[in-house]
């Protein structure tokens, strides 16, 4: 499980991600790890990121992992190729589909099917654009299940994927469950929604203001998996980092690895 957002406003968009990641066992949970990498970046020289939820292994490979694999082949010439000076982040998101639907692929193949569907949003500049855009990806053993611009006729948006429920209530009135049960209600539902959901992001907030929304939401959501019932499947360091026209990509914070007092000495001179 994971918390993933992205928060678009009109100067740039902001990524949040956190660290944990849980390993299946039969039906239920076997292990649970902290450090994973959720926050990428496709190509170093592009103002492009990405946020993946979901599974977050395929054969044994980080998510991440793969991510060098991919960064690599951007490099090359040939369909692959993406040229600095002019592309979009479509098609950036659409080598990123590509790239990790083969990847599933290779694991079907090999009887190591995906046990959930691995996502992506994937957010940033086209060149010469002065709009921000973020893209979202689902991939199942099947193939591509998801794959479109969010909110593109939108000066802003707020989307998050993973575990949704406590920013469900926040931000859209009521958890996915009782939404559905509305749906009965008809009109007088979107009324009492709208009476009971926060609006966070307008297009004419700051960047360093959408930094603490993006923040503050994944504390939230931690939050709530800490204290409730059950296993603790998101939490750890939450990385941040902004894409802005002016900087491009910035990591606002990024999760180091730990690193023992002795092996500093050794580098000392």
């Amino acid at each position: 499980m994971t918390i993933a957002i992205c928060v678009r406003v009109g100067d740039g968009v902001v990524l949040a991600a956190d660290s944990v990641t849980a390993m299946k066992a039969g039906q239920g949970i076997g292990q649970i790890f902290d450090g994973a990498r959720k926050l990428l970046r496709p190509q170093l020289d592009v103002p492009v990121g990405l946020v993946t939820f979901g599974q977050g292994t395929i054969e044994g490979q980080s998510i991440a992992g793969l991510a060098i694999t991919l960064r690599e082949r951007l490099s090359l010439e040939g369909q692959w190729a993406l040229n600095p000076e002019a592309y979009t982040v479509d098609e950036v998101a659409q080598r990123v589909r590509d790239f990790y639907a083969e990847r599933i692929q290779l694991a079907v193949n090999h009887g190591n099917d995906p046990h959930s569907p691995v996502g992506f949003l994937v957010a940033g500049y086209s060149s010469g654009s002065e709009v921000p855009e973020c893209w979202e990806i689902e991939l199942t053993h099947q193939g591509v299940s998801k794959f479109s611009q969010i909110d593109p006729n939108e000066e802003s948006s707020l989307c998050y994927r993973g575990f949704t429920d406590a920013l469900d209530r926040l931000t859209k009135g009521a958890a996915r469950p009782i939404s559905i049960w509305l749906d009965g209600l008809g009109a007088a539902k979107e009324l009492l929604l709208q009476q009971s959901k926060l609006t966070l992001v307008r297009p004419e907030m700051p960047v360093a203001e959408a930094i603490k929304l993006a923040d503050w939401l994944s504390g939230i959501a931690i939050g709530a998996m800490h204290f409730a019932p059950g296993a603790e499947i998101i939490g750890g360091s939450v990385d941040l980092a902004r894409i802005t026209r002016d900087d491009g990509f910035v990591w606002v914070r990024q999760q180091s690895l730990p690193v023992q007092p002795q092996a500093v000495d050794a580098l000392l001179p």
